[in-house]
């Protein structure tokens, strides 16, 4: 798989464009609803986090019941790896709520390492493919969704730490929204990787 294929895979600005709009409009619509509600801890924008991350795993779980080329099912696997991780870090904890549902930071880490492992095993499929293409999976995985997601990561971070929580969630929820976009482009823009 070449580089023009990688990008056809997962073309950035139409990825980008996409994502910002979806987290636009949830935004706003949560604004409109609920205003209030913004940044409390588990509501607002959190709650819209964790459904785009849930969107994400689903489409996630989609693109990889296909026959994808290795090289989009590693893409594809370490999106669920990313998406999974974030759900349960944004999974409310016991400690910190009063009301609704929560997880325990146990039962997170558990159920975080079965899963993750559960990837790593039902990854091992595809190394000898791999192992035949390794130039073009190491450039697939460190390529440009995925040091984007870390930067997002960092200036989140950056962000909570200066108390600037509008700036925090509005970054977090990109994030989500930008691995739903990718999630949906891996199950169903990919048809001749499949």
């Amino acid at each position: 798989m070449t580089v023009e294929e990688l990008r056809a895979c997962l073309p950035p600005a139409r990825l980008c464009i996409i994502a910002l709009v979806i987290a636009v409009v949830l935004a706003i619509g949560t604004y409109i609803i609920s205003p209030d509600n913004l940044f409390v801890e588990n509501r607002g924008f959190e709650a819209e986090q964790q459904f785009l991350l849930s969107v994400a795993v689903v489409l996630t779980l989609v693109a990889l019941s296909r026959l994808l080329h290795p090289i989009v099912a590693s893409m594809a696997l370490a999106t669920l790896a990313m998406s999974f991780a974030l759900f349960v870090r944004e999974t409310p904890n016991c400690q910190a709520v009063s009301d609704g549902w929560c997880v325990g930071e146990p039962t997170k880490f558990l159920v975080t390492a079965i899963v993750l492992a559960a990837l790593i095993f039902w990854g091992l499929r595809f190394l000898p493919q791999l192992w035949a293409e390794k130039a073009t999976i190491i450039r697939s995985l460190v390529w440009w969704p995925f040091p984007l997601l870390a930067l997002l990561a960092l200036f989140s971070e950056v962000a909570e730490r200066s108390g600037s929580p509008l700036l925090e969630e509005g970054i977090e929820l990109f994030a989500c929204a930008f691995l739903a976009t990718m999630a949906g482009q891996l199950a169903f823009g990919n048809k001749q990787h499949q």
